[in-house]
C-alpha cells in the first residue's frame, strides 16, 4: 500500500476514489481507513460505491472526510428493450430524500 500511495503522490494526484475493490465502501472500511491513515496529508481518500447514510457515518467515524455517494435508489423499468441481452429491469436514479439524510449523517 505504501508504494502505491507514494507513486500516487509523485504523479500529482490529490484524491483517490476507492471501494477497496470490495462490493461497496461499507465492506472495505478497514482497508479504506488504513489507506486514509497512510495517505493523510498529501492525498484525500474518497470512498465510493455503496456509500449510504449508514456507511458514511461509519466512515466518518474512521476519519474519512470526503465521499462519493450517488444517493440513488432502484427504479423498476418496463418496456420493449428490457430483458436478457438488453437493459436491466431496474435503473438507478437519484432519490431526493436520500440527500438530506446523508447530509445529516455527516453533520
Amino acid at each position: 500500500m505504501g508504494e502505491a500511495v507514494e507513486a500516487t503522490v509523485r504523479l500529482g494526484f490529490r484524491r483517490v476514489l476507492t471501494s477497496d475493490g470490495a462490493t461497496g465502501a461499507g465492506a472495505g472500511t478497514g482497508w479504506i481507513a488504513a489507506l486514509a491513515a497512510r495517505a493523510a496529508g498529501p492525498i484525500a481518500v474518497k470512498p465510493g460505491s455503496g456509500v449510504t447514510q449508514a456507511t458514511a457515518a461509519l466512515l466518518k467515524g474512521l476519519g474519512i472526510t470526503q465521499f462519493h455517494a450517488p444517493c440513488s435508489a432502484s427504479t423498476p423499468v418496463g418496456g420493449r428493450w428490457v430483458g436478457p441481452g438488453h437493459a436491466p429491469a431496474i435503473r438507478r436514479q437519484t432519490a431526493a430524500d436520500l440527500v438530506p439524510a446523508l447530509r445529516q449523517a455527516l453533520a
